[in-house]
């Protein structure tokens, strides 16, 4: 199992578009075969959330990355870039690995 784990700030005036447009792209990763995307929201600091997406393999998660985003992937990213503290550069990226417990 391979996670990515993105966390980010969302201005509070962006925060109910957010939470709509957010839906689509849950919806559309799904379909695209990511096994599982969980969103929360921190808190300890409201306005921060956390997408964890879950993948087979590294090597599913690289594939699916390949794939053109659709039109309103490329339009709601666009956005974030607004929404987002920061920008996009305000998002902080974690990759996971599932561990084998001895």
């Amino acid at each position: 199992m391979f996670a990515v784990m993105q966390i980010y700030t969302i201005e509070e005036k962006f925060k109910e578009e957010y939470l709509k447009a957010i839906k689509g792209v849950i919806e559309e990763a799904m379909s695209m075969g990511c096994t599982f995307f969980d969103l929360y929201e921190d808190d300890d600091k409201p306005g921060t959330f956390i997408e964890v997406m879950g993948f087979d393999s590294w090597s599913h998660y690289e594939r699916l990355r390949k794939i053109e985003p659709s039109p309103y992937k490329r339009e709601i990213m666009s956005k974030m870039g607004t929404w987002i503290r920061g920008g996009t550069d305000g998002i902080e990226v974690r990759h996971l690995r599932g561990v084998e417990i001895l």
